[in-house]
């Protein structure tokens, strides 16, 4: 736990990365429309988009609540990582660490996140294409989270 007191802005940068990685993965050109096509959402209309636009600060800002939650997670398992096997000493174990790190992110972003998704998604009877849209964001927003934390946390080379 004393890890996470001293990476608070590695987590703060970890944070930005997931939740800039949402606006760019949900983004209608990327996977938005998919996205809510799959979820049943009907298309936006100028009265729909304006009453969007002003619950939009709040959602957005539950949403970066919500992607510190999974970055603190992601730091606390890398940091016990790091106190049982020791920190980036050097080049030679920068990427071994890095490589468990990335396991780590792959566990909770399918087995955790995923897994819990799979069974809310089960029971809404939600299409494949709505799980693989939202799943897929986590397991890349969880593994671009752990390389920032990776990279700023253990001051690879030395």
């Amino acid at each position: 736990m004393n890890c996470l007191i001293h990476c608070w802005w590695q987590i703060l940068a970890a944070t930005v990365a997931y939740w800039m990685l949402g606006a760019l993965w949900f983004n209608p050109k990327v996977f938005g429309t998919l996205w809510q096509k799959s979820h049943g959402l009907p298309e936006m209309t100028e009265q729909t988009r304006k009453e969007a636009m002003k619950m939009m600060p709040m959602m957005m800002l539950k949403s970066l609540i919500f992607s510190m939650m999974i970055c603190i997670a992601l730091c606390y398992f890398i940091c016990m990582g790091c106190c049982s096997s020791g920190h980036c000493t050097g080049p030679d174990m920068c990427m071994p660490i890095m490589m468990h790190n990335l396991k780590v992110a792959l566990l909770v972003s399918i087995f955790a996140i995923g897994g819990g998704m799979s069974m809310g998604y089960t029971y809404q009877m939600k299409p494949l294409s709505a799980y693989l849209v939202d799943i897929g964001y986590h397991v890349v927003a969880c593994c671009v989270a752990v390389a920032v934390l990776h990279l700023l946390c253990s001051h690879c080379g030395g």
